[in-house]
């Protein structure tokens, strides 16, 4: 074989099949609640599409789809090894609303008790560049979203948070941080930051009422962001038409 034909093999009819099948899995996905805290930092005038109940402009790629169905089962990965090291877990997919941040509901990964202290508990699955920006960096830094995310869960909970990444791929973690393919950042609150978010999220609700685009809520330029605008927006083509 030639070295073309050895780097591009030619899928089975069955592996055509079940990729298509993970493809058409986003057909069944429930729309989240907006906002929530999931939600607040991603662009104002993708929420605003969400919120509205628009059907996407552009699909979501199957490689997202399969790293996401992954990420669904940390939770589980997790859980029993803080269980080994005496920590209570007091609760697991704990559904709560908040009339700013959260007015339809959203959900925690689970609440935890440890050292006398509740923590709002949120797993997730990072990738080489955000697992090596997260541990060098923080949350706040590395993935603000992130940060957001909890600082939200905390105010709902009246707790203290905890952020669990897991690297996607430890083989290619430099060193040393392949001694460490699980890292743990506690946060405490910011109100500062906080605030600023309630305000956001109350801006994304009274957007709702507004029955066109709202573009002036644009947050990235979708002729030149490649990120998020590309990868995991779904609304591009109708933010331009916008």
């Amino acid at each position: 074989h030639s070295r073309d034909e050895v780097s591009s093999p030619e899928p089975s009819e069955l592996t055509q099949r079940i990729n298509a099948a993970l493809e058409a899995t986003q057909d069944d996905w429930e729309p989240h609640a907006i906002p929530s805290p999931s939600s607040v930092e991603q662009c104002r005038m993708r929420s605003w599409f969400l919120g509205k109940g628009y059907t996407r402009s552009e699909r979501v790629p199957t490689r997202f789809i399969l790293a996401a169905e992954q990420g669904r089962v940390e939770e589980s990965i997790v859980i029993p090894l803080l269980e080994r090291l005496g920590r209570q877990i007091l609760g697991r997919s704990i559904a709560f609303s908040h009339p700013t941040f959260a007015p339809r509901g959203g959900t925690i990964d689970f609440l935890l008790l440890g050292n006398t202290i509740r923590q709002v508990c949120d797993v997730k699955r990072m990738g080489l560049r955000y697992y090596k920006d997260f541990v060098e960096r923080g949350i706040s830094l590395a993935r603000p979203d992130y940060y957001t995310q909890l600082q939200l869960y905390m105010a709902a909970f009246q707790a203290r948070g905890m952020i669990i990444a897991l690297s996607a791929d430890s083989s290619v973690l430099p060193w040393p941080l392949k001694h460490w393919p699980i890292w743990i950042e506690e946060i405490e609150p910011d109100i500062e930051w906080l605030e600023s978010r309630v305000v956001r999220a109350g801006e994304i609700l009274l957007s709702l009422n507004i029955d066109e685009p709202p573009a002036e809520l644009r947050d990235f330029d979708p002729w030149h962001d490649k990120h998020p605008c590309s990868t995991i927006c779904g609304f591009r083509a109708l933010c331009k038409e916008a």
